[in-house]
């Protein structure tokens, strides 16, 4: 069914983004690893556990 959709152009094959949240416009959650990245930093350790995630790969 989605190949004869396709022909007819009813449904796209190529988007900008490469998630929904992406393709519908909406702002990305951060949570604190992502936080971590952008600033450069190690994140803190879940509450309860000694070592960090970076430092357990």
């Amino acid at each position: 069914m989605l190949p004869i959709l396709r022909e007819r152009g009813v449904v796209r094959e190529d988007y900008e983004q490469n998630t929904l949240r992406g393709n519908l416009g909406l702002p990305f959650a951060e949570n604190r690893y992502t936080r971590a990245r952008r600033e450069g930093v190690d994140p803190a350790p879940l509450p309860g556990t000694t070592a960090s995630l970076s430092a357990s790969v």
